[in-house]
């Protein structure tokens, strides 16, 4: 984050946390993944030196909304993956999770 004022062309306050996932595979507790903090950036914009740019690859996401502590999202999450996405119609697939963290966010 002490980098981020070298960053041009910044789209809004979000920043975003980031598994990529290295693998065609459906994703279990126990996948490695690289990890990318991020900010969205106007198309075409340039990086800076020792930066490097990354693409969603898109698609359908299922978004949640996490209200709390830091510390209580673990909870958030076992209930997603334990609770919600067994009991709909979605499955976990290899694109990058990510998570969005406002202006605010320490």
């Amino acid at each position: 984050m002490p980098r981020k004022r070298e960053i041009m062309n910044i789209v809004n306050e979000l920043i975003y946390f980031m598994q990529v996932y290295d693998t065609d595979q459906t994703p279990t507790p126990t996948t490695e993944y690289g990890q990318w903090v991020a900010v969205e950036v106007e198309s075409g914009s340039e990086i800076s030196e020792r930066m490097e740019k990354y693409e969603l690859k898109g698609g359908l996401y299922a978004v949640f909304i996490h209200i709390g502590l830091p510390s209580d999202f673990p909870e958030t999450m076992n209930y997603t993956h334990k609770n919600w996405l067994p009991d709909s119609e979605y499955e976990v697939n290899f694109r990058e999770h990510f998570e969005t963290l406002g202006a605010k966010y320490k």
